[in-house]
């Protein structure tokens, strides 16, 4: 049997290569879904599971991805264990692991394995990858390295395949409709090879699609009701605006110093040198000025000489104040900040991350 599974995470390892051991690197499963079909694209089973988070919680940045929150997951989800344990169910009668770059989803899944204290259920299983050189060759999207073709995303081989999207992207019940459609395709147009399948079989081997339309229209319901509050909240904030709105006043005495400025020794289309810095810093009588220069000590020694010889006219300005030969307001030196910017490596001898 095929089983298609996918998952919806918080984020993405540190590390491609690490093991699933490490699970500080690995991140949480926010949602996995599954189907289960025969040899001939029979549908024998298919679930779609929230998680319920426990000690962590969704980053933001991977809400806007899957639009699963943490107050969503909360509410609808499910406990880890018992959702790995249905997973598990489906998983002892499967011959083939089947996804869209599946040996991330398989990490995933491994990783909560060994967290909730379960033994590696994907030993022995037959992997079949969707992004594959066999569906990067029917794809021939232009972009990859060294001049070859890009590895497709799922929308990319399945609008190739069937000349239209797919809706939900990035939910994993969704993802993994589209991906079970685009198997059984590859497979019954000849593009994708399954050892110990038979040729007779591939060439008729049909997809049976599961009825996903109440889980559609629930997550459209959620998509318009988030809608509406934030439309409503705009609204509201809009009118506490308008009735609370008072008179400010600004105060034009405050001071300001940039401090995470760079020059053209770091951003090379950068219009500003370094004097020209200095001297619209001290035209707006700025305190204090920094340069951070992209690992560039050059950068920042001609920004220490150029205040260097700023403070000098400053020094020798207050000098003749001091004398009585100037009657004028004493000026202020620029302070002279050089900025860092360090790039963090977990291995410094490594030359695979450039």
């Amino acid at each position: 049997m095929f089983l298609i599974f996918d998952t919806e995470t918080t984020g993405l390892p540190r590390d491609y290569n690490a093991p699933v051991t490490d699970l500080d690197n690995w991140p949480r499963c926010v949602q996995v879904a599954w189907q289960l079909h025969d040899e001939s694209g029979k549908l024998i089973s298919h679930n779609s599971i929230i998680i319920r988070p426990d000690g962590y919680t969704i980053p933001f940045k991977a809400v806007e991805i899957h639009g699963i929150s943490t107050e969503r997951a909360l509410q609808e989800g499910a406990d880890l264990k018992e959702s790995l344990l249905e997973f598990a169910e489906a998983l002892q009668h499967t011959k083939y692991l089947c996804g869209h770059n599946i040996e991330f989803d398989i990490n995933i899944i491994g990783a909560e394995f060994i967290r909730s204290g379960m033994s590696d259920l994907f030993a022995g299983k037959a992997i079949l990858d969707t992004k594959s050189d066999s569906t990067t060759e029917f794809c021939a999207i232009p972009g990859g390295k060294g001049g070859k073709f890009k590895w497709p995303t799922l929308t990319e081989l399945y609008t190739k395949l069937f000349n239209q999207s797919f809706e939900e992207a990035h939910n994993a019940a969704f993802d993994v409709n589209a991906t079970a459609r685009c198997f059984f395709e590859v497979v019954k147009r000849g593009i994708m090879k399954v050892p110990g399948l038979a040729k007779e079989i591939a060439t008729v081997i049909t997809y049976d699609a599961p009825d996903l339309s109440v889980l559609l229209a629930h997550e459209k319901n959620l998509k318009k009701s988030a809608f509406d509050k934030a439309q409503s909240d705009k609204k509201e904030t809009s009118n506490e605006n308008v009735s609370e709105k008072k008179e400010t006043k600004i105060d034009t005495g405050i001071l300001f110093s940039h401090l995470h400025t760079h020059s053209q020794f770091s951003v090379l289309q950068s219009t500003s040198d370094v004097d020209d810095l200095v001297k619209k810093a001290a035209s707006y009588n700025c305190p204090g000025l920094a340069i951070s220069d992209h690992g560039n000590m050059f950068g920042a020694f001609l920004f220490w000489q150029s205040v260097d010889k700023h403070n000098k006219k400053i020094k020798d300005h207050n000098a003749l104040v001091d004398k009585g030969e100037k009657q004028e307001e004493k000026k202020s030196e620029l302070k002279c900040i050089i900025g860092c910017e360090l790039f963090v490596t977990d291995n410094r001898a490594s030359k695979d991350k450039q």
